[in-house]
Formats: structure tokens, sequence, C-alpha cells
């Protein structure tokens, strides 16, 4: 899925996993775009929100895509924005993470879609045996 978007997009994603206060995070410069889940959940929680911000790049408009959103909370330490994308402004990146709600239609739509994704992922994948399986090594306090 993620070079499909990739594809689409005319760019490369990366997608990595690192500590974070949130479940994930994106970002967009010109010629890349970036994908930060948390290394601290569980798998299907890491896939759900890769799911979830490639649902970002592939339906928000190309300029609105990985940007503020009207649910943001509290702000990114500008230290964290730095090292999960270093080619972006941290004022910037900071500003617009700890989203707790979707309210907005367009938060609702990449949410169905990461759900449906992991839906099909887990039935390919083995359905209930995977699941249970995930949740037995999943990290604790997840």
């Amino acid at each position: 899925m993620v070079e499909l978007v990739a594809a689409r997009r005319g760019r490369p994603i990366t997608v990595r996993a690192q500590p974070l206060p949130v479940s994930a995070a994106c970002g967009s410069s010109a010629d890349l775009d970036s994908i930060v889940v948390d290394s601290g959940s569980g798998e299907l929680s890491q896939l759900h929100s890769t799911m979830h911000e490639l649902g970002h790049l592939l339906y928000d408009a190309p300029r609105a895509a990985c940007q503020r959103s009207g649910e943001a909370h509290e702000p990114m330490a500008e230290e964290l924005a730095r090292q999960l994308f270093p080619a972006l402004k941290p004022a910037e990146v900071s500003s617009f993470f700890r989203r707790s709600r979707y309210d907005s239609q367009q938060e609702r739509r990449v949410e169905i879609f990461a759900t449906v994704m992991l839906t099909r992922h887990i039935l390919l994948r083995g359905g209930a045996d995977f699941v249970t399986s995930t949740f037995t090594h999943r990290s604790a306090g997840v």
C-alpha cells in the first residue's frame, strides 16, 4: 500500500518506528513524504496508524496532506519534531500533533480507510490466529 500511494503521489514515502508520545505522525516536503509510528505500540496499532497516515496522503488535497488540523491539541516538542522530520520546520511540525478525537469528515474518512485496510490485512494474514498472536505478544501497557 505504501508503494501504491507513493506512486500516486509521485514521490517516495518513508515509514519508520520510534518512540513517540502519539500513535503516529506524517510530514511532507517537496520531494518526500514521511510516516513515523510509535515503536512502543503493538504490530496492529502500528499498521493501523500507518494506514491512517497513508489515508491522509491519499485522500487529502496535495497541499493539505499532513497539515495542521483544527482537531490538534497540545503541540509536539520542537526537539522531537526536529528528530522526526529533520527536513521540515520544527515549529510547524510540532503544532499539529496530539489529536484526541476525529470530528471532521476528513479525519473520519482516513480512519475508515485505515480500519478497512487493517481488516483486509488480518483476513489475508490468517484471521483470528494472527490477532491472538499479536495481542499475546504486544508491548506492555499498550
